[in-house]
């Protein structure tokens, strides 16, 4: 069973365990801040502390397969909210990055200590898209580059009126009729007939299964950690036009991005 850490976030953090809540995931929560009164759920644990008050503690965090790290609040500590605010909240951004990133270290000393055998994977949110490398060189997985998801969204809404971003936001939720997934295709999973398609390959398939392909994520068999080393815009086919993408052939470990229906 999938088992979820998350570091910090304030409101966004509460989203995210609302949501894996009801997908029936096991979910612990480490924030100071991080207030539980109206959740009730035995999936659940909450520990107001920081992740360093658990350096001795080797049970807390057994059997957690997906760590995810967020900002919460864009405040230095040496700056009031009045006037962080003022700078749009933006004063040291790279400062903001960097307690991120320290947590990344934080969270894979604690694992490589404690349990030198499991596999665990980073999620981390990031403020500036120039530390992406930093980010990667740390040891996270998948980076949310926050700020640049915003200003892209920002700019469809200036000149699409609100359509495409509204469209965005409704993929990116768990409604009634579907939603936006991954589906990893592999040797080992339901999907291994997969491998070899093209994107025009794949679509009536999936659709057979209730899926519409939005995009594949390329990925390599041979070395796992290619995914993370090839910028995300390199190694994504969406809608291919170029014959080299046209015929790109689904490989072991690709990831696909669909639309799959709720049932």
């Amino acid at each position: 069973m999938e088992k979820y850490l998350i570091l910090g976030g304030d409101k966004t953090a509460r989203g995210i365990v609302d949501t894996l809540l009801s997908l029936k995931k096991e979910v612990i929560v480490v924030d100071p801040d991080f207030k539980d009164d109206e959740i009730k759920s035995e999936n659940l644990k909450v520990y107001n502390k920081e992740i360093t008050d658990f350096k001795e503690d080797r049970n807390i965090f057994c059997g957690v397969t997906t760590v995810i790290i967020l900002v919460g609040k864009r405040i230095v500590n040496d700056v009031d909210e009045k006037t962080s605010l003022l700078l749009g909240n933006r004063r040291v951004i790279e400062d903001i990055d960097a307690k991120t990133i320290i947590k990344v270290m934080q969270v894979r000393e604690i694992f490589e200590r404690f349990y030198p055998n499991h596999t665990v994977r980073i999620i981390a949110e990031m403020i500036a898209k120039e530390n992406e490398k930093l980010f990667i060189d740390a040891g996270v997985d998948e980076i949310i580059p926050t700020d640049m998801l915003i200003e892209k969204i920002m700019v469809q809404m200036v000149f699409n009126e609100g359509i495409v971003s509204n469209l965005i936001l409704t993929l990116l939720t768990r409604n009634d009729k579907a939603y936006l997934t991954t589906v990893t295709v592999s040797k080992d999973s339901e999907y291994k007939d997969f491998i070899g398609k093209t994107y025009d390959g794949l679509l009536l398939p999936l659709l057979d299964k209730g899926m519409q392909l939005i995009a594949i994520e390329k990925t390599s068999n041979k070395d796992s950690n290619e995914r993370t080393s090839i910028h995300i815009m390199d190694r994504i086919i969406i809608n291919p036009v170029e014959s080299s993408e046209k015929n790109y052939s689904l490989r072991d470990n690709d990831r696909l991005i669909v639309l799959k229906e709720k049932g």
